[in-house]
């Protein structure tokens, strides 16, 4: 229990700070950009908190830096453009279940050797939602896409009224039958033949 201690960013060789399933508190430190050989960073810690993602800025330092996972926080506030100039190699980046609001921003494509991002439980404007389609997308928007084409109904649908919606409702698809899917692609391509 306690703040994650300034003074760790003083061990600048250090490669992997993993410090998930913890009490930590507070925010992470602005010092951390001193980590220049900083590789893998996973912070799930569900008690850090910041009102802003700024503290994001100074990791850009990091250029070694792969894998990042602030995920299961309390981080409010919209993603720094600065998220872009992170380090070329991040491949893992992972913001689920915080308090992050805004759209996620088109910098992100800078990150050419990104390809895991996790945004889902945040309070993100979705395209299709206001926001524009970012070229590389995301996989839960595009199961969205796909749940409309399966079950013929748009986001905004009348079905979905008292609390259900097109985006709770791919949430609790995990278990739509396979037999469903291929059923309703079949009725679907009937329904072309006429």
């Amino acid at each position: 229990m306690g703040r994650i201690p300034v003074s760790l960013s003083n061990a600048s060789n250090l490669l992997q700070l993993d410090l998930a399933i913890n009490k930590l508190i507070g925010s992470l430190p602005l010092s951390f950009g001193n980590l220049r050989a900083l590789i893998f960073l996973n912070i799930p810690s569900k008690q850090l908190r910041s009102d802003d993602l700024n503290f994001l800025t100074p990791l850009m330092n990091c250029s070694r830096l792969k894998h990042l996972d602030i995920s299961n926080n309390k981080f409010t506030g919209e993603f720094p453009r600065s998220i872009g100039n992170l380090s070329s190699k991040l491949s893992w980046l992972n913001f689920y279940n915080n308090s992050i609001h805004g759209s996620i921003p088109a910098e992100l494509e800078k990150l050419v050797g990104l390809n895991t991002v996790g945004t889902g439980l945040n309070f993100l404007t979705k395209y299709g939602m206001g926001a524009a389609a970012p070229r590389w997308g995301d996989v839960y928007s595009y199961a969205i896409v796909l749940l409309d084409l399966f079950t013929g109904n748009s986001p905004v649908d009348e079905t979905f009224q008292d609390g259900l919606n097109l985006h709770n409702f791919v949430k609790c698809s995990c278990n739509i039958p396979y037999g469903y899917v291929k059923m309703r692609h079949e009725l679907i391509s009937m329904d072309s033949e006429d």
